[in-house]
C-alpha cells in the first residue's frame, strides 16, 4: 500500500499551491464499493516530524470546483494561510456516497429518510482509511480530528461519542441534529471524552420551518459545557451564517486554530 501511495504522490496536481494532494480509491468491505479519498499534506512535509490529521466528510466539496456541487471550502487557500502562521496538518477528504450520503452520515435510523448506516461509514474510516494514512505518514495520535457540515457535522459528533478513544478534536459545522435527535440528549453527549476539543458553529439564518439549527446547537451546548471546559469547547452562532460552503470555508481557519494550536 505504501508503494501505491508513493506512485500516486508522483502525479500530484498542486493547482498553484504549495501543498501536495494525493488522490486514491480505497475499496471498502464496509461500504461494499470503492471510495475516493484525497490527502493534502503541508508544503514542507517532513517525514521526521509528526503531524495532526483531520478527517473531513464530503471530500468532493473541499478544494476542487470541478467536483463540488455547491462551492468549496477553499481548503488549499485556507491551509496556506495557516501554514504562514506556523500551523501544519494533514487533511484527509473522504468522498460522500452521493445518493447514499444521508444513510452514511447518520449513525441512527430516521424513519422518514434513508439513514442509519453511519456505523459502516465510520468503520470504513477507522479500519480501512486510517491504516493507509498511519502507515504512510507520521501522525500525532494525540491530535486526530474529524470535521464536517450539516450531516457531516452530525456524524462527526457521533464519532466522538462512539469512538472517544480515537478522535480527540472535532469541527462541528451547522450540525443536522434534527436528523438524529438522540444525539443532543445528555445521556448521549456525556459519552464524549472529557479530553476532547470541539469547535461548533451554526448560522442564525439556518432556520427552515421546524428545523432550527442554532436552537439545536444551544441544546447541545448546554450539555457540552458540563462535559468540557471553556478552553476545550467553543460554540458560536453567527448572525450572517447560512447553510452554505462559503460560510464553512470562512470559519475553517478559526476552528483549526482552536482545535490544534494548543500545545
Amino acid at each position: 500500500m505504501k508503494s501505491l501511495l508513493v506512485i500516486i504522490l508522483s502525479f500530484i496536481s498542486t493547482l498553484g499551491f504549495a501543498q501536495k494532494i494525493a488522490h486514491q480509491k480505497i475499496f471498502s468491505e464496509h461500504l461494499g464499493e470503492a471510495r475516493d479519498i484525497w490527502i493534502i499534506t503541508p508544503s514542507g512535509y517532513d517525514s521526521g516530524k509528526t503531524y495532526p490529521v483531520l478527517y473531513m466528510h464530503d471530500g468532493q466539496n473541499l478544494w476542487y470546483d470541478s467536483l463540488a456541487y455547491a462551492g468549496t471550502w477553499q481548503l488549499q487557500e485556507n491551509l496556506s494561510v495557516l501554514e504562514k502562521e506556523g500551523l501544519e496538518l494533514i487533511v484527509v477528504g473522504i468522498a460522500n456516497g452521493g445518493e447514499k450520503r444521508m444513510a452514511e452520515l447518520s449513525y441512527y435510523y430516521n424513519p422518514d429518510h434513508s439513514s442509519g448506516n453511519g456505523k459502516d461509514y465510520l468503520s470504513f474510516i477507522l479500519e480501512e482509511v486510517m491504516p493507509v494514512i498511519n502507515s504512510n505518514f507520521n501522525i500525532d495520535k494525540d491530535k486526530v480530528g474529524i470535521m464536517g457540515s450539516s450531516l457531516g457535522g452530525l456524524i462527526s459528533i457521533q464519532a466522538l461519542a462512539e469512538f472517544p478513544e480515537v478522535f480527540t478534536v472535532a469541527g462541528i459545522f451547522s450540525p443536522a441534529f434534527w436528523f438524529n435527535p438522540k444525539t443532543i440528549e445528555r445521556e448521549y453527549l456525556e459519552k464524549i471524552s472529557s479530553d476532547t476539543r470541539i469547535y461548533m458553529i451554526s448560522g442564525a439564518k439556518e432556520v427552515y420551518g421546524e428545523v432550527d439549527f442554532p436552537k439545536d446547537q444551544v441544546k447541545a451546548e448546554s450539555v457540552l459545557t458540563d462535559v468540557l471546559t471553556q478552553s476545550q469547547f467553543k460554540s458560536l452562532i453567527h448572525e450572517d451564517g447560512e447553510h452554505k460552503e462559503w460560510y464553512w470555508a470562512r470559519e475553517f481557519n478559526d476552528a483549526i486554530k482552536f482545535l490544534f494550536k494548543w500545545k
